[in-house]
């Protein structure tokens, strides 16, 4: 089940990911450079698809513990209401990964390996139009 990180006021982000490693470093990092109220973190399908949100970020890896983090962004983007800003955040950094993510509705592709970096850069827009 979801497992709450509370933090300052800010963005709600669902982190879908099964590296603790890379979850603790997700914390650290957006914690550190972005206002955050909430992430709950999951690593697996299901429990993605069961957290409770509205999220304002999702944040997708494509291999989980089990199932697919495509299959998690199809969902997501089948449900009714206000859809989260989605970014997969994988080592599949292939083009056809990243074409894939793009059809399913992701609007942003990062590879772990060169892009990790910029995850507060591309979700600070979200939380300028969460708070303005």
């Amino acid at each position: 089940m979801a497992q709450p990180v509370p933090s300052s006021p800010g963005l709600r982000v669902l982190l879908v990911e099964d590296s603790g490693a890379i979850v603790d470093r997700v914390l650290e990092l957006l914690e550190r450079q972005l206002p955050i109220e909430h992430v709950a973190a999951v690593d697996n399908e299901s429990d993605a698809l069961s957290a409770e949100g509205p999220w304002d970020a999702v944040i997708l890896d494509v291999g989980l513990k089990e199932g697919s983090g495509f299959a998690v962004l199809r969902t997501l983007r089948r449900r009714p209401g206000p859809q989260p800003f989605v970014v997969m955040l994988t080592n599949y950094g292939r083009p056809e990964f990243r074409a894939l993510a793009n059809s399913f509705g992701a609007q942003e592709f990062l590879n772990k390996t060169t892009d990790f970096e910029r995850l507060p850069e591309v979700l600070r827009p979200v939380a300028m139009r969460r708070f303005h």
